[in-house]
């Protein structure tokens, strides 16, 4: 929970300073929450691969590869 609130706020944040699109604010806090909490998920979901000691290196890049990918999905 608390990496899905730090996650959305430094999204917003720049997101806000870093104009690259023409949003508004409704559009700049949804899109920063769900990248919140995409990032909240990733967090997740390698915690549980490092506690049931299934995590490596190449499952960790795989498990944020995925979250990225989807992010990007949902962007269009």
């Amino acid at each position: 929970m608390t990496v899905s609130t730090i996650g959305t706020l430094l999204f917003y944040i720049m997101w806000k300073f870093l104009p690259v699109h023409a949003w508004d604010m409704g559009k700049l806090l949804s899109i920063s929450i769900r990248q919140g909490i995409f990032l909240g998920g990733t967090v997740i979901a390698l915690l549980l691969f490092h506690l049931l000691g299934l995590l490596t290196w190449w499952i960790g890049l795989m498990i944020i590869g995925v979250f990225l990918l989807v992010e990007l999905a949902l962007e269009h």
